[in-house]
């Protein structure tokens, strides 16, 4: 089961998971199912890192508050904050699986932005602004991807596994 999985089946009947109808609990929860399926990481990084981003463009927020603490900030009880998370994690993951590869870049482009990487989120702008689809635009792409891998140390909070989706999706389309 994945984290996904884990939120739907508890969606109906919270309190059968967590001891009381608070979005505190929640997050303790899926933090303990968190670090207990590692293996899973990847599927958990839509609620700690996509999720989290959405949330706070969403409510233009540009603070460090974990994603269970923006919905209770947002909505001022624990109850109704965690009523708010099934609603918001069902609208923002519908937006999540439908992103097409541009999509994708744009996501990256917001991620970057709000963790204060302003200049390589502009790069990448200006690269979907002034080139259209095909191997110019895709070889401009790869070429800042690869920049942004080689040098982890320079950007630590990068979304790197959809900067590796995004190279992997972008070799498949054009063979340099």
């Amino acid at each position: 089961m994945n984290i996904i999985e884990l939120i739907n089946l508890i969606k109906p009947l919270p309190e059968l998971f967590i001891h009381e109808h608070d979005i505190f609990c929640l997050e303790a929860f899926l933090n303990g199912w968190y670090y207990r399926n590692q293996e899973e990481e990847v599927k958990a990084n839509i609620l700690y890192n996509d999720f989290y981003y959405w949330l706070r463009k969403k409510y233009h927020l540009r603070d460090s508050r974990g994603w269970a603490d923006i919905l209770f900030y947002k909505f001022k009880t624990k109850e109704k904050a965690l009523d708010a998370f099934f609603e918001l994690f069902d609208t923002f993951y519908q937006e999540h699986i439908s992103r097409d590869f541009f999509g994708k870049v744009e996501w990256l482009i917001i991620t970057l932005e709000d963790e204060n990487y302003n200049n390589l989120a502009h790069l990448l702008k200006e690269d979907l602004k002034y080139t259209t689809l095909g191997t110019e635009l895709c070889m401009k792409l790869r070429f800042r991807l690869t920049t942004i891998l080689q040098e982890r140390e320079i950007y630590p909070r990068v979304y790197f596994s959809l900067v590796e989706e995004l190279l992997k999706e972008l070799n498949e389309k054009v063979t340099f």
